[in-house]
C-alpha cells in the first residue's frame, strides 16, 4: 500500500479529507480481502479463504463505523457569530 502525502504542504487534503481518504482505503482493503477469499475458496484453500474473509469483515466494520462517525461529527466548520 502506498502512503499519500497528506501533510500541511500537500494542499489537497484537510482534516476531514484525510479521514475520508482513510475510510476509502479501508473499504478498498475490505474489498480486496473479500476477492482474495473468494478466489482462495474457488481454488480449495479453505484456511486462507476463511482468514481473508475475517479480515474483510473486520475492515468493513471499522470503515463503516468511521464513516458514520465522520458523518455525525464532520459536518463542516461551524462559525461562531
Amino acid at each position: 500500500m502506498f502512503v499519500q502525502d497528506c501533510g500541511p504542504r500537500s494542499g489537497h487534503l484537510n482534516g476531514v479529507g484525510v479521514r475520508r481518504a482513510r475510510e476509502k482505503n479501508m473499504f478498498r482493503n475490505a474489498i480486496i480481502f473479500a476477492v482474495v477469499a473468494l478466489i482462495a475458496a474457488l481454488l480449495g484453500f479453505g484456511g486462507i479463504a476463511g482468514l481473508s474473509a475475517e479480515f474483510a469483515k473486520i475492515l468493513l466494520i471499522v470503515a463503516a463505523v468511521l464513516f458514520v462517525v465522520g458523518i455525525v461529527f464532520g459536518r463542516g466548520r461551524r462559525t461562531i457569530s
